[in-house]
């Protein structure tokens, strides 16, 4: 008999500041789930990190005070102020609750975006990563596999999937408010992942015509991009700055128009010092609350029917599970 845990840090309990401190780079995420199996005791182990969010779930042979004892030691490696974060901010959940927390999760309902697309793709990648590890049993692959399932039928029979919302959705939105009119803006995109392109379809749909992409290892053409245009969005895994107040401070010497930044990295891309200039207006991950808020207003019906179905299908998941290997916890700590 075995049990599941999951401990987990995410915008709802920590800010951008604090969440930036806790990612890692694939190879280091590969890593330490790989370490987690090989030299704790867990017998399996998950780590899902995005812009909003940084979760381990462990299986193991023993009590939920147990193993979440041994995920204290486990993070404790990595450093004081890391283990401080997971413990000041952190949310803890063994059995039942813990799976019906990854169904929420891959379905989009604890999303800061409810609906947003991408969680899903996130938590398929970081099972991937899990599996290159070896760090994948029986239980999390049983309990991955029914939470994708679950989360794509959310998005097939539910307005969620039919209307669905994104970060890049919302930074549009945010920059409209700023221009109005957004036909005659130019745009940087830094980043050319599935944001940044998310957001260039966005920018498309508004009429923007006029937009450069760069990549995030070019960052000496930032600079000279930048100064030509009014929104500039980053959206790039890089683990320095991308802007920064220097480049900022020439840019704005030579223009007389806002600049409108939005900082969707994580870690971040630009510096927030750059928000104390004048006509320069910086918004991050955490910026973009009320705007989603204001979009999931109008969805409440919809939620309401996505949240049962998540909800029935969790159920039966942590049922099937239980019976099958797990011991009947179902504590939030």
């Amino acid at each position: 008999m075995i049990g599941l845990c999951c401990w987990g840090v995410s915008f709802r309990t920590a800010t951008v500041a604090e969440r930036e401190g806790l990612i890692w780079p694939r190879a280091d995420r590969i890593a330490f789930v790989a370490d987690c199996c090989a030299q704790s005791g867990l017998r399996e182990a998950l780590l899902v990190q995005t812009c909003n969010r940084s979760e381990l779930y462990v299986v193991a042979t023993s009590s939920a005070a147990e193993i979440f004892q041994t995920m204290t030691e486990i993070l404790s490696r990595q450093g004081q102020a890391m283990v401080q974060c997971w413990q000041t901010r952190g949310y803890r959940y063994a059995g039942e609750v813990a799976v019906r927390h990854l169904f929420r999760v891959a379905a989009s309902l604890d999303a800061m975006i409810v609906g947003e697309a991408q969680i899903l793709g996130q938590l398929k990648a970081a099972y991937a990563e899990a599996v290159e590890a070896g760090s994948i049993g029986p239980v999390l692959h049983r309990l991955c596999q029914r939470a994708f399932a679950s989360a794509k039928r959310v998005r097939e029979r539910t307005g969620i999937g039919q209307h669905p919302i994104s970060a890049g959705s919302v930074a549009v939105e945010l920059a409209s408010q700023l221009f109005g009119d957004l036909a005659g803006c130019r745009t940087l995109i830094v980043g050319r992942g599935e944001i940044g392109q998310q957001i260039l379809r966005q920018l498309w749909s508004r009429g923007v015509r006029e937009t450069i992409v760069i990549g995030r290892t070019q960052r000496p053409d930032v600079g000279r991009a930048l100064s030509g245009c009014d929104i500039a969005l980053a959206a790039a895994a890089a683990e320095a700055l991308i802007i920064d107040t220097i480049m900022v401070r020439e840019v704005m010497a030579r223009r007389r128009q806002p600049l409108f930044l939005l900082d969707l990295g994580m870690p971040r891309n630009i510096d927030s010092e750059v928000a104390k200039f004048s006509d320069v207006y910086l918004y991050d991950l955490d910026d973009l609350r009320s705007v989603a808020e204001q979009n999931l207003a109008a969805r409440r019906a919809e939620l309401t029917v996505a949240e049962e179905m998540v909800e029935n299908a969790a159920i039966r998941q942590a049922q099937e599970i239980t019976e099958r290997f797990l011991l009947p916890q179902t504590t939030a700590m």
